[in-house]
């Protein structure tokens, strides 16, 4: 029989703070715009051409697509919160990739990115429709739009500076540095029952 998930049934649910999912958000933005510009440099620097970084980028962009279909699936068969916990370290794991170097190296990287990213961002919107309701979300929205556009402008410029500044390697440990900082975030406020919390049997929403 399948489980109904009923976020609101539970008398142990908190709701989270609108400003945890904003956090949430900004981070998972910044784990992805940190490398928008520098890696495409380090990936034409290996193929020293540019149709065949266009054609990589596809490539990886379908198998990015194949990946987030699989994520409904983890979803149901494991809780929401450990899906999201996997994109993050799969990002940890993609940032040690690129670090090595190599071509074989950088498409393990850009794939393990992709699945990284979009399973972060799949649970953590599933997570949204849960616990806002769909009124406050057009107030929502604008809080989210503001941190992330902060997080655009700033990460993609940053990713560069610290390539051409301190390290080549340094955009790559920036990322895992965000991708770590974003998983102890979202398991603070777990601990702290202020998101994602329910021991019910009846429940899959964490």
């Amino acid at each position: 029989m399948r489980l109904i998930n009923l976020p609101l049934a539970n008398g142990e649910l908190k709701t989270p703070r609108k400003a945890t999912f904003a956090a949430l958000f900004a981070m998972i933005a910044a784990v992805r715009a940190v490398l928008v510009t520098a890696l495409p440099l380090e990936v034409y620097a290996v193929l020293g051409d540019v149709q065949k970084v266009s054609m990589l980028y596809t490539a990886v962009a379908v198998i990015g697509l194949t990946g987030a279909l699989l994520v409904p699936a983890l979803v149901a068969r494991f809780r929401r919160r450990w899906v999201f916990s996997l994109g993050s370290l799969s990002a940890v794991a993609a940032a040690g990739l690129f670090l090595n170097g190599g071509l074989p190296s950088l498409i393990g990287g850009l794939i393990l990115q992709a699945f990284a990213l979009t399973s972060m961002e799949v649970t953590l919107n599933l997570f949204l429709m849960d616990y806002v309701p769909r009124k406050e979300l057009s107030r929502f929205e604008p809080l989210r739009v503001f941190v992330s556009a902060g997080v655009w402008t700033l990460a993609p410029w940053s990713g560069v500076f610290l390539r051409t500044e301190v390290a080549v390697g340094a955009p790559y440990v920036a990322m895992a540095t965000l991708a770590v900082v974003t998983l102890g975030f979202f398991w603070g406020a777990v601990l702290a029952k202020d998101v994602f919390v329910s021991n019910s049997p009846m429940s899959l929403i964490g």
